[in-house]
């Protein structure tokens, strides 16, 4: 069992906090506050610190694309990692090109926004295989 978090968390707001947390146990969850922080999080990881994540989460952390250009073209691990990036529709064409794997508009309801994590959370960490190299 990989034990640590199986999801890396940029920028989350205090809501999609506790959807996710509501959809896995809150260790499996670790939030940091830009892409460089979690670079920095899986650098130490390759050096066999922290075992590697399962989902890396963008919750509109101010620049979403340049999140996600710098997680998918600066590193090799979270290059393989899926990337999904809550974020206004404007910046989803974007964060596509950038490299995400998917993209979805913040519901303004608590209860949709809740059913949303909860399939994000169901199809990335249970049903999603990820590639060699990323265990």
């Amino acid at each position: 069992m990989n034990a640590g978090p199986r999801i890396l968390l940029i920028g989350a707001a205090a809501d999609t906090l506790a959807a996710l947390a509501r959809n896995c146990p809150r260790e499996d969850i670790a939030v940091f506050a830009d892409a460089q922080s979690v670079l920095a999080f899986l650098s130490d990881a390759g050096a066999g610190v922290p075992p590697r994540p399962r989902l890396i989460v963008i919750d509109n952390a101010g620049d979403a694309t340049a999140a996600v250009a710098a997680l998918k073209k600066t590193d090799a691990v979270s290059a393989l990692l899926p990337l999904v990036v809550i974020a206004g529709a404007a910046e989803h064409d974007a964060c596509y090109r950038a490299g995400a794997n998917a993209c979805l508009s913040k519901p303004p309801a608590l209860g949709a926004l809740a059913e949303a994590v909860a399939a994000i959370v169901a199809f990335w960490l249970s049903v999603n295989e990820l590639p060699n190299g990323t265990d």
